[in-house]
């Protein structure tokens, strides 16, 4: 039996990012991050943009603040450059970070305004040799950002000197950092046992 032949009318091409901020307009790495904002009412793109630096880098958690002018997010990365602004938590990770073994990741923290213009970004660790996961990101009453995730680095960047337990316990431990918006860390506290 004949098989039918089948024309498709052209496709009108649209960009993928209309609108898009100055920033982010191209992809930097193997793989990035993105925000997408979307019309409510009728479900069209209203701007988007890529984050993220030369290497892989993804997004766990967005939370927008309680004013509604800021968006915050967490993610992991292997990118040493492309993240962070100055004046933050940590501002630089070892380029060695970018080389190292496909398990091992830094971990990030970024605001955004409304239209996608990056505002603030900070590394949480500086080691090549563990991985470290923000999950989530909430902003309590004070208006402070919370940070919990997951992490094997033996390092101190992720617990304060006040904190209940501030060195690691297992091979993995849970962790929860407060960071003021401007990007500089109030306290962190890590959790767990020797099995981990």
């Amino acid at each position: 039996m004949p098989m039918a032949r089948y024309t498709f009318p052209e496709q009108r091409r649209i960009p993928i990012w209309p609108r898009m901020p100055p920033q982010g307009q191209t992809k930097s790495g193997s793989t990035d991050a993105f925000l997408l904002k979307i019309d409510k009412t009728n479900g069209q793109r209203v701007w988007g943009r890529y984050f993220g630096g030369s290497n892989a880098d993804y997004m766990h958690d967005i939370h927008i603040d309680r004013a509604g002018q800021t968006i915050y997010t967490v993610g992991q990365t292997k990118s040493a450059s492309g993240i962070s602004t100055p004046g933050t938590f940590i501002e630089t990770v070892p380029a060695a970070l970018e080389t190292s073994a496909i398990t091992v990741r830094s971990t990030f923290f970024a605001s955004f305004d409304l239209s996608g213009t990056q505002k603030m970004g900070t590394y949480l660790t500086t080691s090549i040799a563990a991985m470290t996961i923000a999950i989530s990101v909430t902003q309590d009453n004070a208006g402070n950002l919370n940070i919990m995730g997951q992490s094997n680095d033996a390092g101190a960047a992720l617990a304060t000197n006040c904190t209940y337990k501030p060195s690691p316990m297992g091979s993995t431990d849970v962790f929860v950092n407060q960071f003021t918006p401007p990007g500089t860390t109030r306290l962190g506290d890590l959790s767990g046992n020797d099995r981990g």
